[in-house]
């Protein structure tokens, strides 16, 4: 209540199912910029440069519904912004803390059920399963040479 809006309770459900696809995609990063910041020291700061990029490219200072009247407004899917694997977790995460699609008349996010939100959270999990299996094979393979380059 402390953002003048209401938790929308029947959406809470997809919290956890969010926060594990986050954690798959983040210990896949993680462990393939763990080693290709052991071999390029210069990984650091093109790491600050991406993580400042995606804060923007993200749909967390602006609402997703704008991108999408965009795309509308370009002939263009209006799916594209969900190749980003992020923005389906970010637009879960809204509408769970916004309780509704719309705010004082503006469309905010999609107005659809719980099923779609959910339908691109299992897409961004089981993406992000392949991604981790193959995050753990290079660490695997990289993970004894990486005393020696240290």
């Amino acid at each position: 209540m402390a953002t003048r809006h209401h938790i929308e309770w029947s959406y809470v459900w997809l919290l956890p199912i969010a926060l594990l696809a986050l954690s798959l995609l983040l210990a896949a990063s993680a462990l393939v910029l763990s080693v290709v910041n052991v071999r390029a020291r210069d990984t650091q700061h093109l790491l600050e440069l991406a993580l400042t990029a995606m804060f923007w490219i993200n749909p967390i200072v602006y609402e997703y519904q704008l991108i999408v009247r965009w795309l509308v407004a370009h002939s263009w899917p209006t799916w594209l912004p969900l190749i980003n694997p992020v923005t389906a977790i970010i637009t879960t995460f809204q509408r769970v803390i916004y309780g509704a699609a719309a705010v004082d008349d503006r469309q905010l996010l999609p107005d659809v059920g719980a099923w779609w939100y959910l339908r691109n959270l299992l897409i961004v999990a089981g993406v992000s399963v392949v991604l981790l299996l193959g995050a753990l094979r290079y660490f695997d393979r990289e993970e004894g040479n990486l005393a020696e380059v240290l």
